[in-house]
């Protein structure tokens, strides 16, 4: 179900960020938004869940992918997300599924 409509791969960023690159960027105003061709579902596993974002399993914790399934992502705080998640949303970005854009003021 997370493959719909997506013939190919997002583009990954031209650089990989790391954890830290990405915590600076959120603590200069940068916003999380999904890719507009990334299908995301969840199934939760006992008190944990797996993320599918085009075919591919993440884990992370419902919290997280309730948010990132929902119109919630632009709200993450990454210093409120647990290690796992923080990684997750990592991955998310360095695949191309998810990007950080700058909001406008």
């Amino acid at each position: 179900m997370s493959r719909y409509r997506l013939a190919h791969q997002p583009a990954a960023p031209d650089q990989a960020l790391n954890l830290l690159q990405l915590q600076q960027a959120q603590a200069a105003g940068a916003g999380l938004q999904r890719n507009p061709w990334t299908r995301l579902n969840w199934i939760a596993v006992g008190e944990k869940a797996r993320l599918f974002a085009a075919g591919d399993e993440r884990p992370c914790s419902p919290e997280l992918a309730t948010a990132l399934c929902s119109a919630g992502v632009n709200g993450l705080d990454l210093q409120e997300l647990k290690p796992e998640d923080q990684q997750c949303v990592l991955d998310l970005i360095n695949l191309g599924h998810l990007f950080l854009h700058y909001k406008d003021g």
